[in-house]
C-alpha cells in the first residue's frame, strides 16, 4: 500500500539510478539517487551529512545516459538511510534535460503498462 505522503505527490516519482554531487557549505558530498520526479528526488544519505530540514544547496545530478543538469534543492526530509530533496530553482536548459529524462521513464512506463 502506498505511503500516505505518495498519495499527495503531484508528479508521478520514478525509481533510477545515478549519482549526485551536493555543496554543503564548503563540502562537496556526493550520493546515489534512488528515485526521481519533476518536483525533487530521493537520495541514499551520504555519511557524514549534517543539514537541517529546509535548508537549500546546489546540487549536480548525472542520471542515465541522460546529460548532466544542476538545481537548487530544498532539504524536504531526511531519514537514517536517505534524503528527500525538492527542487528550487533550475536553468532553463537544465529543467529541459530533467523533462526529457522525466518524459523518457514515462513513456517506458505506459510501454510496460501496455504488455
Amino acid at each position: 500500500m502506498p505511503d500516505l505522503h505518495d498519495e499527495r505527490r503531484l508528479e508521478p516519482r520514478f525509481r533510477t539510478a545515478g549519482s549526485a554531487t551536493l555543496r554543503v557549505g564548503r563540502k562537496e558530498i556526493r550520493a546515489l539517487v534512488l528515485d526521481l520526479s519533476l518536483n525533487g528526488l530521493k537520495l541514499s544519505r551520504p555519511d557524514p551529512f549534517e543539514a537541517v530540514v529546509n535548508a537549500q544547496f546546489p546540487i549536480s545530478l548525472a542520471i542515465g545516459q541522460g546529460k548532466p543538469f544542476k538545481a537548487e534543492v530544498k532539504l524536504a526530509h531526511a531519514e537514517p538511510g536517505w534524503l528527500g530533496l525538492e527542487f528550487v530553482d533550475m536553468p532553463p536548459h537544465d529543467f529541459g534535460v530533467l523533462a526529457g529524462i522525466i518524459e523518457q521513464f514515462e513513456r517506458l512506463r505506459r510501454q510496460q503498462s501496455a504488455r
